[in-house]
């Protein structure tokens, strides 16, 4: 059903026939072996085109956005493979082919491949001793998001544990309490205020801003940092990262996001944008 559009995803990105053939056929094994983790409901199509062009991207050096591009170009197929009106069908194949004659035309500088990683592919982080204590109450997906008070984000991929911690936040642990790959933090009534970011954060951590669905936040990078959220009477208290990594920070009605993980400032871009 999806060989198709796997290999010309995987042909756009390596211009290869042969290497595009090996790239889908290895995302879909690796698609497969991650299929439990995968959260039902969750769109398939871009979650496995993402596997598919990671490949892609592994078999030839490159850097930039083309990978988003194509599966951009991808994603617009109609949902549920549904028919479209004759019209609609030539209007979106005019619009594919023109798209295709433009990145297809890109010198090779200008065709920045962004590596969209799964979650299962991201590289694994020692954790600080006891950190499943610090991050709280294990539970359910099911319990978290009975329990959560607001609308629970998740990825397409299904946690492999659940944590209730302190004032109501909601860990998603990827990994294990030993090794994780990524955490993902949800906490309500609460807000990300990048002004403290720049006044107390240690000499050798990188602050920049970023825009995440259109709200305002910052990537963390360098040396152990502390994350400076507000409640909702406007009062700021610190939180240590439990990974001493790369952080991702936002807040959006009323909650505040925070990725923790060992990725760069794009994957972790792409990683909140994938959260729905």
């Amino acid at each position: 059903m999806y060989q198709d559009i796997a290999f010309r995803t995987a042909f756009l990105l390596t211009r290869s026939a042969a290497d595009a053939e090996d790239a889908a056929q290895t995302g879909f094994v690796k698609a497969w072996a991650a299929l439990p983790r995968f959260r039902p409901g969750a769109p398939f199509k871009p979650w496995l085109l993402r596997i598919v062009a990671n490949e892609a991207h592994n078999r030839r050096r490159a850097a930039g956005r083309r990978a988003e591009l194509v599966l951009r170009a991808a994603a617009a197929q109609p949902p549920g493979d549904a028919a479209p009106s004759p019209e609609g069908a030539a209007l979106e194949r005019e619009r594919r082919l023109e798209l295709l004659e433009r990145v297809n035309g890109l010198d090779e500088r200008d065709r920045d491949v962004i590596e969209i990683r799964p979650v299962d592919e991201l590289p694994q982080v020692e954790a600080p001793p006891r950190l499943a204590t610090t991050l709280g109450v294990e539970v359910s997906l099911a319990r978290a998001r009975r329990e959560a008070g607001f609308q629970l984000r998740e990825l397409p991929e299904k946690p492999d544990r659940v944590y209730l911690g302190r004032r109501g936040t909601v860990w998603l642990l990827y990994g294990t309490p030993e090794q994780v790959k990524l955490l993902v933090a949800q906490t309500p009534l609460e807000s990300v205020n990048r002004d403290f970011f720049e006044k107390l954060t240690a000499a050798g951590t990188r602050v920049e801003e970023v825009s995440v669905d259109g709200a305002e936040g910052a990537f963390l990078s360098g040396r152990p940092h502390v994350v400076i959220l507000v409640n909702d009477r406007g009062q700021p208290f610190a939180e240590s990262t439990r990974l001493a990594r790369d952080v991702l920070l936002w807040s959006r009605e009323g909650v505040a996001y925070r990725l923790e993980g060992a990725f760069t400032r794009d994957e972790a871009l792409d990683l909140a944008q994938s959260l729905r």
